[in-house]
């Protein structure tokens, strides 16, 4: 009876702390969690933060932190672990019989013991000790430990709630899977005696060691006397437990700290699911001690942020199974051997899972899509059958919108009768004949730019929708929202305006768009453009300052859209405080997860029906978008996947000399040795001050020939070109960068041949940027070339001859670079090498995910690299010259869209200090800026500066290939925009209507990345020719989801504006005066760089420009020449110069090519060969400047001279010599001084790289190329 009492008197003490322990923390923190989800805030291992931690702190201070916040987090599981287990002990204490005879009878009474639980692995530890030192079976103990985690039913339901079922079936089969296997690992591990005895036999370090015993009674003990004994046993087996268990529950928290501040969760998310890699998962996995409910928390987090299903997989079993606190427990005070067992049995566990798991994810979507296309046939009438099938698993009422939406991939090849004798259950006949002939009606309209195909439809309903549509387009294309005034309804005239600045914010984002509104519309479109340029850089700050709540809250909603948008980051929604938006803000996380998972389940749990609706829409789409790829590159041709058929005959290379030219030396000044050499005598002049030739016409017959698989971002951009004299004989030579390395022309006297270049892997490579600049200051130009996913390069030239064994890789692993840039910095005497990175463009919306800049510095050893802190940016210039004029070299760096330019002070040390609004110094910069130019533009011997921007206006020409004057060309240029117009009308199909076989191959390719783009699916990457590693390396690149970014902070930076910016310094600081000179606006813009072209003695500009084919906003507009007027402003004079080329001109080069003393040009274009524009002013006068310096005579990249002509009009310019800026382009270091109609110059004074000065008094002719060597001292 004693016994009973007592047993009665412990059991009741368990209840209590366990009912105290459920109710009052427990289970209220788990349904916090499961209702929280992704809200739920948790670091490193521990939900509860009480000391922040973030990545500025050292090693040691986070870690110890972290186990703060660990213990901090666990303090209440792990009081109730060690309460509980001392309980256990005295309850056990109390029986005589404590275990089962059959093994897998303990471990099914351990499951029922665990499970109901509720407490981590680590707070089950004491349990599960206590039980096993009280005389519980080992199985028991394990078991109970084991199902504690991960079989609690609240545990349980989060996952299935919050992550997808597959992975929590898979956790609850590998949970079981492990409890039937610890009989065996007890049994294979454990010595038999212990097994068979009834006592606890603690083996390692602590054999011999037993809890204390329960003191003896008698039969007439009362139930006072019993409540005594238990309660001072209870004390008893809580210190005997504490003292066991404490220590080692501390060290588990700190190397559970000092392993994930090592290795942070985060850097999980981009890691492939190999099965090598999921088992170090498991095993990084398996050692942390993490609480409760943290695996399911975590593993969503990483989910949305791209970590694959398998990893999540392991993660979610691993982190709750074990963990480095009850291995060290169990291999302490039980065995080493089963401890051991038991951490590989769990890696093994979570790894197979893992690989179960991502095998099932990878077949998920093409089994659904299978499962649609299965009996089908591979035609049009198949597919749309496919589509149908879809649509048909979609509410009813959510099946005609989704028929509809598809009906534009179909309705032009497929009769009304055919796509509605298959139509979805819900779907009646009438109402499938009239969106049929509503889309039909819709796209001749479009075609004809017409609303009268509207106006024959039946239905007024459809007729007011396609006659909206037409509208918006014609508003669109004529840049005119009074456009959508033609519009009856003044609702709908009123959302075709609201849908025309929407979609003009895309690229106008400054307020230009805002022109012409008045009222109402006019605030609140000035609010949308800053809301558009705010959420663009994720700048919440900057939300607040607008004046109106609703204004700040309705930014802050919009920017944490965007950002889930564009790479599911949910941490935009905790910057609201509208409980409201907030939710929604997060239901929009569980809808872009559902789309990319292709998941209606998740679109059912969106509380808001018409979201869920929207969501199960896009889902479909996902899914149709899904079969018709697959159904229209299931039948590829054999060649389809291997190397496009190759046409073009190899260019041979000539041996043409060109004319010598000799310099004569003139007597020596101090420091200073002078040679110069006559103009060659200027061509017959030409229809006007230039006149356009064909390249091939002057022996350029080869350079990057665009394909259909160009029309991704970056190929259709274009590639680089390049002027400078390799092989020193002052004629001028060419390189351009092609799809199969550097093509390297030789000038032989006004006329290039093209040089035979033995590059190695550069051969194999696409080149954008290229430059002819001395690397290792020999005196003789090296080629530096950038490419697509293979790195940069120099091909070292020695003695005027390029050869493999001279190239050499430089360090860095950027997926392009767009920009370049070449100055000494530090003054060493070697050019230094500023690296401007570029990732996806518009294919990733502008994450620069890969763009972070970089310097290479230049030494004896190599090149050392040094990565600029700045915010990172889709980089499209770099500019290196003295801005500020104190003789050190500047840094600007021009970034695409709201990411800003930066401007940095060199020190002439490689130091850079970035400028801000408040040095006071640059009062703004462009915003989508393509091109950065210093140049002194008013002659005031101080440096201006100039950006290129995006501006848009209507344009009448409508055929872009017919600006491309050869005849074949043309031709060429015409079949390909036919591949482009298949690709736009989304019909793969057509592919094999086009005109030769190159094009089907390049069709069919086009459509494979555009699947692996949309549908972020890899595998159709595999169709591309393997030799073709940028296209396949893009393809694999846009097959992964965009991660997030880092906000970037407005007020930290230059203020930006939409338009060309023009500064001009007055003073210590610059002023812009881009409007009031003329320059504001030149289009879509590239390169844009000064050269006095008409040797009037002030620096012109000229502007190439031109995106895209004249599709939407893309229209085709001409080149632009803004001539310079005495520094009183400029006028555009492209047409009356014969510049006006309306080719897309990403770069050119300025270069004298028959070195007849005027400036010549000669520009890349896409689609179309290279053009030549031969300038033909006379009666000007003008002077070159070739300097040099060192031993070697290398190119003197930084020096400024300084020109006095004029007699006593005392006139003077001044130039700097650089290697940067621009756009994809490059000049020959050559410095070019128009003097109009003065026939001499009085002196000049050469400030070297180094900061020391050399001049020359004294009057020198014009018409000659003056050679400046620094005479060293």
């Amino acid at each position: 009876m004693f016994r009973n009492k007592r047993l009665t008197i412990a059991a009741l003490f368990a209840v209590a702390i366990a009912v105290v322990f459920w109710s009052t923390s427990r289970v209220p923190a788990l349904n916090q969690k499961a209702q929280m989800g992704l809200r739920t805030n948790f670091g490193s291992i521990a939900f509860d933060i009480l000391l922040p931690v973030d990545g500025s702190q050292s090693l040691p201070v986070r870690v110890l932190r972290s186990t703060v916040n660990w213990a901090w987090t666990n303090w209440k599981g792990m009081t109730f672990g060690l309460l509980f287990a001392a309980a256990v002990l005295t309850i056990l204490a109390c029986l005589r019989r404590r275990s089962f005879q059959r093994p897998w009878l303990n471990t099914l009474s351990g499951l029922f013991i665990g499970a109901p639980l509720g407490v981590c692995v680590n707070c089950a530890t004491p349990i599960a000790q206590g039980m096993y030192f009280a005389g519980a079976r080992l199985e028991t103990a394990l078991a109970t430990l084991v199902s504690s985690p991960t079989l609690n039913v609240i545990v349980l339901s989060m996952a299935f709630t919050l992550l997808p079922w597959e992975l929590a079936v898979g956790n609850v089969i590998a949970a079981l899977l492990l409890l039937s296997g610890l009989p065996w690992l007890v049994r294979w591990c454990v010595p038999q005696a212990w097994l068979s005895s009834a006592d606890p036999k603690p083996g390692g370090l602590l054999a011999g060691v037993v809890p204390p015993p329960m003191p003896a009674g008698g039969v007439a003990e009362t139930h006072w006397q019993a409540l005594v004994v238990v309660l001072v046993a209870f004390l008893r087996h809580l210190l005997f437990i504490a003292r066991m268990a404490l220590p080692l529950m501390l060290l588990a928290g700190f190397l559970g700290a000092l392993v994930i501040e090592t290795i942070p969760f985060d850097t999980l998310a981009g890691i492939e699911a190999s099965p090598w890699m999921l088992l170090g998962i498991a095993l990084f996995a398996t050692f942390l001690p993490v609480p409760i409910a943290f695996n399911v928390i975590v593993v969503m987090a990483l989910m949305t942020n791209g970590l694959d299903p398998g990893a999540g997989a392991v993660l979610l079993f691993a982190l709750a199974a074990f963990s480095i606190y009850p291995a060290t427990v169990i291999g302490r005070q039980i065995s080493l051997r089963l401890s051991i067992a038991m951490a590989v049995m769990v890696a093994l566990l979570a790894t197979g899972l893992g690989v179960a798991t991502q095998a099932w994810f990878a077949e998920k979507s093409t089994a659904q899509s299978e499962a649609i296309m299965l009996g089908l046939e591979h035609n049009s009438e198949s597919a749309w059958q496919a589509v149908v099938s879809v649509c048909d698993e979609l509410p009813e009422s959510l099946q005609l919108g989704c028929v509809s939406a598809q009906l534009r991939d179909f309705e032009a090849v497929l009769p009304a009768g055919a796509l509605c004798r298959v139509r979805p259950a819900g779907v009646e006949l009438r109402d499938c004949e009239r969106i049929v002939a509503m889309a039909r009606a819709q796209r001749i309209a479009l075609a004809q730019s017409s609303t009268e195909p509207c106006d024959r439809l039946v239905v007024a309903g459809d007729r007011a929708q396609c006659r909206t549509v037409v509208v918006y387009d014609q508003a669109v294309r004529a840049h005119d929202i009074d456009r959508c005034r033609a519009l009856a309804d003044a609702g709908a005239v009123r959302a075709c305006r609201q849908q025309y600045l929407n979609a003009s914010l895309l690229f106008n984002p400054d307020e230009s768009v805002c022109a012409g509104l008045a009222g109402q519309e006019l605030a609140d479109c000035k609010i949308n453009a800053s809301i558009y340029r705010i959420a663009d850089i994720r700048d919440f700050e900057a939300c607040s300052a607008f004046d109106d709540p609703a204004a700040r809250e309705h930014c802050r909603y919009t920017t944490a859209s965007s950002m889930i948008g564009r790479s599911l980051d949910a941490s935009g929604c905790d910057e609201l405080e509208d409980p409201a938006l907030a939710g929604r803000c997060r239901s929009l996380v569980t809808a872009w997860r559902a789309v990319r998972e292709v998941s209606p389940r998740l679109c059912a749990q969106l509380p808001d029906p018409a979201l869920a609706d929207t969501c199960r829409l896009k889902v479909a789409d996902r899914r149709i978008q899904s079969v018709l790829a697959q159904y229209a590159l299931a039948d590829l041709p054999e060649w389809a996947g291997g190397e496009a058929p190759d046409t073009t005959a190899p260019a041979q290379a000539g041996s043409t000399q060109a004319p010598v030219l000799k310099w004569q030396p003139l007597k020596p000044v101090a420091g200073l040795d002078i040679a110069s050499v006559r103009y060659r005598p200027a061509p017959d002049g030409g229809a006007g001050p230039f006149v356009k030739v064909a390249a091939r016409d002057l022996g350029i017959t080869q350079s990057w020939r665009f394909r259909g698989t160009d029309f991704f971002e970056p190929f259709i951009i274009g590639r680089g070109i390049a002027s400078g004299d390799f092989n020193r004989d002052l004629w001028p030579d060419l390189a351009l960068g092609t799809d199969s390395g550097v093509r390297l022309y030789r000038n032989v006297g006004g006329r290039f041949e093209r040089v035979d270049l033995e590059q190695g892997e550069l051969a194999r490579q696409k080149v954008f940027v290229v430059a002819l600049v001395d690397a290792d200051a020999d005196g003789w130009p090296d080629l530096f070339a950038s490419t697509y996913a293979g790195g940069n390069y120099l091909l070292m030239n020695r003695d005027g001859e390029f050869g493999s064994v001279q190239l050499r890789r430089l360090p860095g692993d950027q997926r392009l670079t767009l920009a370049a840039g070449f100055a000494d910095l530090d003054r060493d005497g070697q050019l230094d090498i500023v690296l401007g990175n570029w990732s996806s463009g518009a294919e990733k919306l502008f994450s620069p995910e890969q763009s972070q800049n970089r310097i290479l510095f230049s030494g004896s050893e190599g090149y050392r690299s040094r990565q600029l802190q700045e915010p990172a940016g889709e980089t499209n210039s770099v500019l290196l010259t003295d801005f500020d004029d104190d003789g050190f070299t500047d840094l600007i760096i021009g970034n695409d869209r709201m990411v800003p330019d930066l401007f940095y002070r060199g020190d002439g040390h490689g130091g850079l200090e970035r400028i801000g609004p408040k040095d006071g110094l640059i009062p703004a910069s462009s915003m989508f800026t393509m091109s950065l130019e210093a140049a002194d533009f008013d002659n005031d011997l101080r440096p201006d500066l100039f950006s290129t921007d995006m501006t848009f206006a209507r344009s009448s020409a409508g055929d872009y290939c017919a600006a491309v004057t050869e005849p074949d060309a043309a031709a060429y240029c015409r079949r390909q925009l036919q591949t482009y117009r298949v690709l736009t009308d989304r019909n793969a199909a057509a592919c094999a209507g086009l005109d030769d076989a190159g094009q089907q191959h390049d069709c069919y390719l086009l459509f494979s990345v555009q699947a692996a783009r949309v549908l972020k699916d890899a595998s159709y990457c595999q169709r591309l020719p393997v030799s073709d590693t940028a296209l396949r390396s893009l393809c694999e690149y846009l097959s992964v989801p965009a991660k997030p970014q880092p906000s970037v902070r407005q007020s930290d930076h230059i203020p930006q504006v939409q338009r060309n910016v023009l500064l001009l310094r007055r003073g210590q600081r610059f002023i812009e005066t881009g409007r009031e000179n003329g320059v504001s606006s030149s289009f879509w813009s590239w390169n844009a760089k000064a050269a006095d072209l008409d040797n009037d003695g002030w620096q012109d500009i000229y502007v190439g420009n031109g995106f895209h084919f004249g599709d939407s906003f893309y229209e085709i507009q001409p080149n632009l020449l803004f001539h310079n007027r005495a520094g009183q402003g400029f006028d555009e004079q492209a047409a009356d110069w014969g510049l006006a080329d309306r080719i897309n001109t990403p770069g050119y080069t300025y270069i004298d090519l028959d070195l007849d003393g005027d400036i010549d040009i000669i520009a890349t274009g896409v689609l179309a060969p290279p053009r030549v524009y031969l300038n033909r002013h006379s009666g000007q006068h003008s002077v070159g400047f070739v300097l040099q310096r060192g031993a070697a005579h290398a190119a003197a990249i930084g020096a400024k001279l300084t020109v006095y002509y004029g007699g006593d009009d005392q006139l003077a310019q001044r130039r700097e010599l650089r290697l940067s800026g621009g756009f994809l382009s490059f000049d020959a270091p050559v410095l070019h001084f128009g003097l109009g109609e003065h026939d001499t110059i009085d002196g000049f004074t050469v400030q070297w790289p180094d900061g020391t000065v050399s001049e020359y008094r004294g009057r020198l002719p014009a018409g000659r190329f003056y050679r400046l060597r620094e005479v060293l001292r």
